[in-house]
């Protein structure tokens, strides 16, 4: 199975992250989570993703993002 590029999801659907470091890449991206028990950090704020958040939240570009224990989905705006 090819190696998933760093700076996107797998797939278009949620992908059960137990660590992962999305790099920064130059355009916006929006993330949704799955609620549960686990934690999203981007630049110095850290948040709990314990609430579903499947409306999405923007990440700006040239930001990188670190995803622990969740059901994630990253795609570009």
């Amino acid at each position: 199975m090819p190696e998933p590029k760093a700076e996107e999801a797998d797939n278009e659907g949620y992908e059960a992250i137990h660590y992962r470091t999305f790099k920064s890449v130059d355009y916006k991206r929006v993330m949704r989570w799955k609620g549960g028990t686990g934690r999203i950090a981007t630049g110095t704020v850290s948040q709990n993703t314990n609430e579903d958040n499947t409306e999405g939240k923007e990440l700006p570009a040239g930001q990188a993002v670190v995803v622990y224990n969740t059901e994630f989905k990253l795609s570009r705006v």
